[in-house]
């Protein structure tokens, strides 16, 4: 395996790259705590088994978005503007209050839960830094347009 191809935080040089990298390690935790809410949760519980399905696939959503897989691109929209995306991210953390005590591994999801926070919290700032930097731009054109 060459170096360039392992996963490691030592090659990020800005703040996208850490989210993006962190994207990934959230994607499959969230990916991951599906079958462990079956496993330390009621395994017989309806309830339960329908919020592990939508662990497994916000997770995959995650994921697919960072990998920006087409599928996800065109019928998740959403997921490419960062604001909807921060959104989104903010409400997949808020989901963990409703998890089984885990003992150990309560931290490790509220854990998670801190840093899809922050992944959320980010995308938002992107996104209304993006949507500011968008209509000064419009207000330039508009300005250039009427000749003031």
């Amino acid at each position: 395996m060459l170096a360039k191809d392992k996963f490691s935080f030592e090659d990020v040089k800005t703040v996208d790259e850490a989210v993006s990298k962190l994207n990934y390690i959230i994607g499959f935790a969230v990916l991951c705590l599906g079958p462990l809410n079956i496993i330390f949760g009621s395994m017989f519980s309806l309830t339960n088994w329908l919020s592990s399905s939508y662990y497994v696939l916000f997770g995959m959503m995650i994921l697919s978005a960072n990998m920006k897989i087409e599928f996800v691109e065109k019928h998740f929209k959403f997921l490419s503007n960062p604001i909807y995306r921060g959104v989104f991210t903010i409400y997949i953390g808020t989901l963990y209050f409703n998890f089984p005590n885990l003992g150990v591994l309560e931290y490790v999801v509220w854990a998670a839960f801190i840093v899809l926070t922050f992944i959320g919290t980010y995308y938002l700032i992107q996104g209304f830094k993006g949507k500011s930097e968008k209509e000064s731009q419009l207000d330039a054109s508009i300005s250039t347009i009427r000749g003031i």
